[in-house]
């Protein structure tokens, strides 16, 4: 259903109609209209939970029971996806964040921890993109911003994330990746090498702690 949604996003501008049908449609029929209890009383963490694949993945784990909070810089369309889950009978918070400033990281986990203790699940799915251009007319301011969001915030999350689970006990992390990420893209350099990276940050952080 996410890989669905993932190949849409490539070509089209995503409804929310569309996210709500895909969601409704994976569940189990017997179930599609109503709360389960897969993820009760689990907070989930979303980065970039506020739109696209983000936004599906909060609702969805909202639906399975969870406490979900969105980290992401747009607040307009994070509260908006908050009240959509409010108004289906879920729970839900917005926290502003820019994924590109590691202070911003710190202080999304500190009002998580404040505001409910714990995290049992985490999602880094906060990414962005650029140019398709070739590396030798790929500006460096360029290149860093994205490598900060989409490398270097998974791993300062993750830093948080696996502290938190450590001392609890356990828990679950789903890093977001895509398809450049196992191959080369021609023009887009920078996020397919981001990709790359992240693929191999999550690798090797499973043997780190499996």
């Amino acid at each position: 259903n996410l890989a669905k949604i993932n190949y849409q996003l490539g070509k089209y501008k995503i409804s929310q109609s569309y996210i709500e049908r895909v969601l409704k449609q994976s569940l189990p029929k017997t179930q599609s209209d109503d709360l389960t209890e897969l993820l009760k009383n689990k907070v989930a963490l979303i980065t970039g939970g506020n739109s696209g694949i983000g936004k599906a993945i909060s609702i969805r784990a909202a639906s399975e029971g969870a406490k979900v909070v969105i980290g992401a810089r747009d607040e307009t369309t994070g509260n908006d996806t908050v009240d959509y889950i409010l108004s289906k009978g879920g729970e839900a918070s917005f926290i502003k964040a820019d994924m590109s400033d590691p202070k911003q990281i710190d202080s999304l986990f500190e009002k998580t921890m404040k505001k409910y203790g714990e995290v049992d699940l985490a999602c880094n799915n906060a990414a962005t993109g650029g140019p398709q251009v070739p590396i030798h007319e790929l500006d460096s301011d360029i290149w860093n911003h994205m490598m900060s969001v989409n490398l270097t915030a998974p791993f300062l999350c993750m830093k948080h994330e696996i502290q938190h689970m450590l001392a609890k006990g356990g828990g679950s992390i789903v890093n977001m990746s895509s398809a450049n990420g196992l191959i080369g893209t021609r023009g887009f350099t920078s996020y397919t090498a981001n990709k790359h990276g992240l693929n191999g940050l999550t690798k090797s952080a499973a043997l780190d702690y499996a």
